[in-house]
């Protein structure tokens, strides 16, 4: 059927922005051609006893199959006339599938012309805004002492070691302890987060993050076997959904004081981590910290180009494409509203204003992505092999696959042609910053 040069008039219709209709019209000698070509098809695969494939006589065939043949030439039809059609006028499908109308009831009559409409999407036209020479402000890719000194700090603390101790309690210790909550009337049963309610022989740690607010201050100075009560706020922001705002009366019993000992910063400490002394270990944290700084530094100069060009050039979008991301982009956003805390309600109360929020930025990001994908073909960018290899090398590594087996998981789910493009992508916006105007801000 493919092989059939079909007569057609198309008449090509703009219905919305990046949205064509085509009326097309099949000529009557090209509709017998392909409902010729279906019967030829069908006498070739169908078996009948008493005939060999392919000789089965046609008036048989037609009626014992003619709804098959019939729809099976309107769909051939549909489908050649279209590709056809689409080479003719020069244009190429883009984002939804292309539609017949809702309530097209093909029909296919002998010695007339077939008829139909079809709508699809299109890829939008416009102009590139200026990519060379833009003004980019890059972050400060700077790792000072104090900072070195915080982390060493920090590995301290991560390597405290804990030992019962007959001393008042201070700030930096871990208790075990008894503690119980005086329940507020109203107070939902299923709404119980109880490892914060009641505890036994509990451990309870004197330093940030505390579990309690201000359970430092409440329970320094106490020894095994001293009890206090304490009343304890949990702010608006806390985790927990149940506790956010309340305050409850709390009874505690210290039953041991853990005292902690910290290890010295010397070159035996660097040591436990691999490493040959003190300034080797500052030195590596050094490096990996500048190392993330510029990856963070590298993302936010693309960042800033993909709004420069996205605000740069106006053109339509695709309804199904902008539909899309913006039902992802939503859910993210309801999703990080979960993470900071936000309940059902008043998520569902902001759907609204996320809704919006979603569209704006799905609007943006398919903006960006277009340019930059238009800037890749005129600069000739293509794809860097080289970096997909060590993307595949870390996926592989990362599921405990070959290479080769990671890559055939890859090809089969689509994830390749997904690093492939976003190597394109990150190639040209490097293209886009090597020709920048870049300040470093300090």
């Amino acid at each position: 059927m493919d092989k059939l040069n079909l007569n057609i008039v198309v008449t090509n219709t703009e219905v919305e922005p990046c949205k064509l209709m085509f009326d097309i019209e099949v000529a009557a000698d090209s509709v017998r051609r392909a409902y010729d070509a279906t019967v030829v098809a069908l006498n070739k695969k169908i078996k009948l006893p008493g005939f060999r494939s392919g000789k089965v006589p046609r008036q048989m065939l037609e009626s014992r199959f003619g709804k098959e043949i019939e729809g099976e030439t309107i769909e051939n039809l549909i489908q050649t006339a279209f590709r056809q059609a689409l080479k003719e006028q020069d244009v190429a499908p883009f984002g939804a599938q292309p539609q017949l109308p809702e309530n097209f009831v093909p029909v296919l009559k002998q010695g007339e012309p077939f008829k139909f409409a079809i709508t699809f999407e299109v890829y939008p036209t416009f102009e590139l805004p200026q990519y060379e020479g833009l003004n980019l402000t890059k972050q400060s890719v700077k790792v000072d002492d104090e900072e070195i000194e915080g982390f060493l700090q920090t590995m301290r603390e991560n390597h405290t070691e804990y030992n019962v101790a007959d001393k008042p309690a201070e700030k930096g210790d871990m208790l075990k302890a008894d503690y119980q909550a005086t329940l507020p009337e109203g107070f939902e049963e299923e709404d119980k987060p109880n490892y914060l309610l009641k505890g036994e022989n509990s451990w309870v740690m004197l330093r940030e993050p505390e579990l309690f607010p201000g359970i430092t201050t409440i329970l320094a100075g106490l020894k095994a076997g001293d009890e206090k009560d304490a009343e304890i706020t949990f702010p608006e922001t806390h985790y927990n959904q149940a506790l956010k705002g309340k305050t409850l009366q709390y009874h505690f019993k210290v039953n041991e004081v853990h005292g902690a000992t910290l290890p010295e910063l010397n070159d035996e400490f660097a040591k436990k981590f691999g490493l040959d002394s003190l300034n080797a270990l500052k030195d590596a944290y050094r490096s990996n910290q500048v190392a993330t700084l510029e990856s963070q530094a590298k993302s936010d100069l693309y960042e800033q180009i993909r709004n420069i060009l996205a605000g740069a050039a106006d053109f339509p979008l695709p309804p199904s494409i902008v539909a899309d991301a913006t039902a992802r982009t939503k859910a993210r956003l309801e999703q990080q509203a979960k993470q900071e805390g936000k309940s059902e309600d008043e998520i569902k109360e902001m759907s609204d204003e996320l809704g919006q929020r979603a569209e704006a930025q799905a609007r943006n990001n398919i903006r960006a992505e277009m340019i930059i994908s238009k800037i890749a073909n005129k600069e000739n960018i293509g794809i860097d092999y080289q970096e997909v290899m060590k993307t595949i090398g870390y996926i592989a590594q990362r599921e405990n696959k070959t290479p080769e087996n990671a890559m055939k998981a890859m090809e089969k789910n689509g994830v390749l042609d997904n690093i492939c493009a976003t190597t394109v992508t990150n190639s040209t916006l490097d293209f886009i910053i090597s020709k920048a105007n870049i300040t470093t801000a300090e």
